[in-house]
């Protein structure tokens, strides 16, 4: 299974993807890029790159997002899926960047990062968001800092328009966004998607702007399912474990279920007929549909 490298937002850390790694568990490799240290997108991209196994799975979160798809467009070759949650790939509106620097000077002139934190908790996160929730989200405000976030936030409205990046991303691509999200609703993603070749669009349920956070379990969910090759790639695999069995009459057609175990991942598919299965299997044909 590909390494995941994760990317975290803007103002955030690797607490905005802890809950998930947590979910996901200890099968999945999970890393958890820097974005904390650079000016610019292309910088967070190249160190995230330097840091990174040679091929990866990628995925992004708000700015996360953004950083993402800047590295798709500075080694597209060393990624092999690519998952955006809630972002945006439009450069800022005159008005967007205005807030931005109106964001900036409040937090370089806070005395409470904490208390500065609250107002911007509750937009961000759905209404039904628990409070041990928001108060980690306080405290990674604090713990990041006034300087990192400014620092940060210049860089993504400094970005250009990454749009013309999309049309040539040619790997598995899911798209998900919180149904409530106000920072960047669902219409900036269903753009996304569109402009993805094979792109999946996902609308989380009751969630705001940080699904890795606010709903891990089912972005969990969502990764395990992006991050699941096909029955017929893992079918080959030396230590996948085949098993047949249930010959029986369908519509007056003999069919086999086809059970593959590879770990903790059982795939099974019903094919017609033994030699139907048994010319799937050893040439390695697209796997048929399974449950």
């Amino acid at each position: 299974m590909d390494p995941v490298i994760m990317v975290p937002g803007l103002g955030s850390d690797a607490t905005v993807w802890a809950r998930t790694i947590k979910e996901l568990g200890p099968d999945y490799k999970c890393r958890v890029g820097d974005t904390l240290s650079d000016a610019s997108l292309t910088g967070m991209a190249k160190r995230v790159l330097d840091d990174a196994p040679d091929r990866f799975a990628l995925a992004g979160v708000s700015m996360g997002g953004m950083v993402a798809v800047t590295i798709m467009r500075l080694a597209p070759e060393r990624v092999t899926r690519l998952a955006l949650f809630d972002t945006n790939a439009r450069a800022d509106t005159p008005e967007q960047a205005a807030r931005r620097r109106s964001s900036n000077a409040a937090m370089l002139a806070a005395t409470d990062l904490r208390a500065l934190a609250g107002p911007g908790v509750a937009y961000m996160v759905h209404p039904r968001t628990g409070q041990n929730v928001r108060d980690a989200l306080a405290s990674m405000t604090v713990r990041v800092g006034a300087a990192v976030y400014v620092r940060q936030n210049e860089a993504v409205a400094a970005r250009d328009d990454l749009f013309p990046v999309l049309a040539g991303i040619a790997v598995p691509t899911i798209v998900a966004v919180g149904a409530d999200d106000l920072m960047t609703p669902v219409a900036f993603s269903r753009a996304l998607a569109d402009a993805i070749a094979g792109a999946e669009l996902h609308v989380i349920p009751e969630c705001g702007h940080l699904p890795p956070i606010e709903k891990p379990a089912a972005t969990a969910n969502l990764i395990r399912a992006w991050l699941r090759p096909p029955l017929a790639a893992i079918i080959h695999q030396p230590e996948a474990i085949l098993c047949w069995g249930g010959l029986f009459s369908r519509d007056g057609c003999a069919s086999v279920r086809v059970r593959c175990h590879l770990g903790s991942d059982m795939r099974s598919a019903r094919c017609g007929g033994v030699r139907g299965w048994w010319k799937w299997v050893t040439a390695g044909y697209a796997a048929p549909p399974f449950s």
